[in-house]
């Protein structure tokens, strides 16, 4: 692996992209899968479709598609400038998760979604939205019902030997924990839309759902890597689950690095905020000593002025008055007072 920008001919980058997986080759280049997908678009190179590289792993020839030839709006060279490690870094190739033909000993949080599913009445084409505080976050509908649980089965087993235990959080979300942090995820059904005009001067909508199921990352925390999994043309969300399984093992630890530097980020704000309101504390202290330093300061000079016309004849209670205004002086003057005993009654 190269460390910075690196130069990418055409045709050495089709001959590459059809050796190895997209996802284990853009770690050459520090960028994600998709960003590597948006290179070869610019540079108009056909890349493997859906199910390619399976087939290779089952020992088929699947057929290579020729370099077509480069039109007048395509590159034929580009700079590749690698991203932040934090986002650049999808996770390897990941076992496969086989899924059960039938349902047997399920999770106790696919066994509670079962029984809340299958005690609701309706059609085979209505929808399930099952949550809350009880069951996984699903929204499917009963035809796809019993597939639906046989993922979430195999998803919820395979994340607990990861050590990372699926639970339902306080905001009723379907969660996978790591270290006191949470990835949320849903399963859920493409639906399509169709237009119905009406007389009214607007459009309704029609939903009409596709059986396609779509496995979603529910969390916008997930460091730049892929969050939804779904049904195509030629893959089946099954093929999936280990790579769902697996970015979710990767983004559980940025999540806690992530948790820390916000701790120690806070951290230093309350300390950075407890020395403002000290040294605000400390002008306004300054500002009061020097009024009364300045109060002192006349009072004193009162005091010269009045002690000059006292003498031996004044009467008792003048020389008492000039006694209390001097004592006074020195209680107001803030060079005389002790400042681990400050006087509340000034």
């Amino acid at each position: 692996m190269k460390a910075g920008p690196q130069i990418v001919n055409r045709k050495d980058l089709f001959l590459r992209v059809w050796a190895t997986p997209m996802r284990v080759l853009c770690q050459d280049f520090q960028i994600s899968d998709r960003g590597l997908a948006k290179v070869c678009a610019r540079m108009e190179i056909p890349v493997p479709g859906r199910g390619y590289w399976r087939r290779v792993e089952l020992g088929h020839k699947p057929k290579v598609v020729a370099l077509p030839p480069l039109s007048t709006k395509g590159k034929s060279s580009l700079v590749i400038r690698p991203i932040t490690q934090e986002r650049c870094t999808p996770p390897a190739l990941a076992p496969r998760i086989e899924v059960a033909d039938v349902l047997k000993k399920p999770h106790p949080l696919v066994a509670r979604t079962k029984a809340v599913g299958t005690s609701r009445r309706g059609p085979m084409s209505g929808f399930l939205y099952l949550g809350g505080s009880e069951t996984l976050s699903v929204r499917v509908t009963r035809k796809s019902f019993r597939r639906a649980l046989r993922i979430c089965d195999a998803i919820v087993k395979a994340l607990d030997a990861e050590g990372m235990p699926v639970r339902i959080s306080d905001t009723s979300k379907t969660v996978a924990t790591f270290q006191g942090q949470q990835i949320c995820f849903l399963l859920e059904e493409k639906c399509s839309r169709s237009v119905r005009p009406t007389t009214y001067g607007f459009n309704q909508y029609d939903f009409t759902p596709t059986g396609q199921l779509v496995l979603r990352i529910d969390d916008w925390d997930a460091g730049g890597l892929r969050r939804s999994w779904s049904d195509g043309k030629k893959q089946r969300l099954e093929d999936c689950l280990g790579e769902f399984v697996a970015v979710i093992k990767a983004i559980g630890p940025k999540k806690v690095e992530r948790e820390r530097q916000w701790q120690e980020e806070r951290k230093r704000r309350e300390l950075a905020e407890q020395r403002w309101r000290e040294e605000q504390d400390r002008r306004k202290r300054l500002e009061e000593e020097i009024i009364r330093w300045k109060k002192a300061k006349e009072i004193r000079e009162y005091l010269a002025v009045l002690e000059q016309s006292c003498n031996a004849e004044t009467a008792l209670e003048r020389q008492e008055w000039v006694a209390w205004v001097r004592g006074f002086a020195d209680l107001v003057d803030p060079a005389e007072v002790d400042c681990e005993k400050p006087d509340d009654t000034i």
